[in-house]
């Protein structure tokens, strides 16, 4: 067991951390579809995707397949952390990481996010 001040220490470390930058992959294992894109958050991707069904509008394939096969149908892998902390740099090395990850995987690319 974490004594108080090590566990109070550990809890501040994680709330300044910066959230991972990256590219992941979402794949309908009922379809086959997958659909890559990437996230200034990769963390938290997956449960924003999942909630986003009922409050922004998805990607209509994405939309689509989760609407007829069920979240339990789908996954959800990060494929690619970007380490990369200059937003401008970000802006650029984001949508062409996913894109080659795209052409690798022969995925879809996720819109509206």
């Amino acid at each position: 067991m974490v004594d108080k001040s090590r566990r109070a220490e550990l809890m501040r470390e994680y709330a300044e951390r910066a959230p991972p930058n990256g590219v992941y992959v979402v794949r309908c294992g009922a379809s086959g579809e997958a659909w890559v894109a990437w996230s200034k958050n990769v963390d938290k991707r997956w449960n924003a995707l999942l909630l986003a069904k009922s409050e922004h509008p998805l990607d209509r394939a994405f939309q689509t397949a989760l609407a007829k096969h069920g979240t339990e149908s789908f996954s959800y892998e990060v494929l690619e952390v970007i380490s990369e902390t200059n937003e401008h740099a970000l802006a650029t090395l984001l949508p062409e990481r996913a894109a080659v990850w795209r052409e690798k995987l022969g995925a879809g690319e996720m819109r509206g996010f």
